[in-house]
Order: C-alpha cells, then sequence, then structure tokens
C-alpha cells in the first residue's frame, strides 16, 4: 500500500474535528486522552495570562506531564502556571528544543519549583551550554532520534544556524494510533526539514498536525506560500503556526488553509 493510499484509509478513522477555536480534540478510538496546553506564547488566547515572546507546551498523560520548552521570562511562566492551576510537581520530563533564552530562561525556575528531579531532554551538541543554565538537572543530551515515553519522540538533534552562531535544534513528535503530531520551538533547521524528518522516523503515519514556531519573521509572502504548498505535498492535515512564526506569514497560512488552520496560542489547549 502506498503512502498516499495508506493515509485516505485512516482519514475515515482517525479524523479531526473542531469544537471550537480555543480547544481541538481528535478523535480516538480509546479513552486515553492527551491534553497539550500552551502556557508561554507571544500569542494569546487569554487576556488573563501573561503573553511574552517564548514558548512552552504542558503535555498531559494521565498522571505524568512532560514540559516542552520553559519560556523567556521566568515571572510570566510562573504567573501563567499559576493562573491555569497547574502542579509542577507532576513533572516527570523536560524536553528543551534549543538553547534559545526564549526556550531555556524558565527552566530554573522549573527545578526550584519540583522536587521529582525531572529528566532534561536537550540537544548534545549545546548539553554543556543549556547545564550552565540551570544547574542540578537530570541532564541527558539527545543525538538520534528516539522514544522518550510511550508517546513522545524526539527528531533528534538537527544543525541550525542563527546570527552565524552553530547550535541545534530538537523538535516533538506524538504518535498516537496511527497518527503523529509535530511540534516544534523555533524550527531552526527548517520547517519542512524538520516534517520531512518526522516522516523518515514513522513513515507510514498520517501527519495529522504541525504546531510551534516555524521561525519565518524574514520569509517573503512568496516563501511563506511556497512553504504552505510543500506542507500539502507532504500530506500534512492541519497546521498550528505560532511564536517565531511571524503575524504576516500565519496570516498566509490562515488564509491558504481555511479550516485546517488551528489556533494554538497562549490559553490554548489540544486534546488527542
Amino acid at each position: 500500500m502506498n503512502r498516499k493510499t495508506f493515509i485516505k484509509t485512516l482519514i475515515l478513522t482517525s479524523g479531526a474535528i473542531m469544537l471550537s477555536n480555543k480547544k481541538l480534540f481528535f478523535k480516538s478510538n480509546d479513552e486515553d486522552i492527551i491534553t497539550l496546553k500552551m502556557i508561554y506564547n507571544n500569542f494569546s488566547s487569554n487576556q488573563q495570562l501573561k503573553n511574552e515572546w517564548g514558548l512552552s507546551i504542558w503535555i498531559e498523560y494521565k498522571n505524568d506531564v512532560v514540559l516542552f520548552d520553559t519560556g523567556g521570562n521566568p515571572l510570566a511562566l510562573w504567573e501563567n502556571i499559576e493562573k491555569l492551576n497547574l502542579n509542577t510537581q507532576r513533572i516527570s520530563t523536560i524536553i528543551i528544543s534549543h538553547l534559545h533564552w526564549d526556550h531555556i530562561n524558565g527552566l530554573p525556575l522549573i527545578l526550584e519549583k519540583t522536587n521529582n528531579k525531572p529528566k532534561i531532554y536537550v540537544p548534545e551538541h549545546d548539553l554543556e551550554t543549556i547545564k550552565a543554565t540551570a544547574s542540578g538537572g537530570n541532564y541527558i543530551g539527545i543525538t538520534e532520534p528516539q522514544k522518550i515515553n510511550d508517546l513522545i519522540w524526539t527528531t533528534g538533534q538537527m544543525e541550525a544556524s542563527y546570527k552565524n552562531n552553530s547550535f541545534c535544534e530538537q523538535s516533538i513528535i506524538i504518535q498516537k494510533e496511527n497518527a503523529i503530531y509535530v511540534f516544534t520551538g523555533c524550527s531552526h533547521p527548517g520547517i519542512v526539514e524538520i516534517v520531512e524528518k518526522s516522516i523518515s522516523i514513522f513513515p507510514n503515519k498520517i501527519i495529522q498536525l504541525v504546531a510551534g514556531g516555524f521561525h519565518l519573521l524574514q520569509h517573503s509572502e512568496e516563501q511563506v506560500k511556497n512553504i504552505s504548498d510543500k506542507f500539502k505535498e507532504l500530506e500534512i492535515q492541519k497546521i498550528a503556526p505560532s511564536h517565531c512564526t511571524g503575524e504576516k506569514a500565519i496570516e498566509i497560512f490562515r488564509d491558504q488553509w481555511k479550516e485546517n488552520f488551528v489556533d494554538f496560542n497562549l490559553g490554548d489547549r489540544i486534546n488527542l
């Protein structure tokens, strides 16, 4: 069975429905729900929360919590955590996409607020640099794609460059049933390249959603539309760009993707 036929078959059983512009729920054949909450972002859907530059996603499954990135302002992050009534003692795992301040500055505070010494997965290339920002953590360097827990995989570290500085970035993939959901921090290695890497790890899965920072602030309208077309060629079902994607690029995607554009900003929630 080729990839296109395989995907068309799966859409019938594991498609997605939008219940509101604040919450996205994906149908599932079981009762095990994965909940993702955007708790730090510069795009906001909730005026009661503090929106500042950066990204952090709270991922709940049963009694476990995984935190993907930690935002740029620790006080704003903590204010949002308190307003959302989230219990940091439940955090077992922290995954850091890359070493930039707007993704790691909240890490020392999170470690201070947890007693269970969570595992911290970071790109091996920048392990020592990230460790220096928050001592005392249980750090694990990531090189290749690997399984983090029963649901989450890392793409492995991917080479990137920003302002002539070389570093590595990882994205995460949530795999459930016959679908994968890709979440990015900043996509410095290239958002298309990240999706293609995810496909190489799960070649027979439908790409139900790609969400997070796409790093397109400096891209022209033509370049953004080319990326949008490439997404469709890769048979991505829905997209949810935010953070460093840029307002102009986000509006282009919104226009191009219509009902398949998802708002996943500060205060929004996705259930898988």
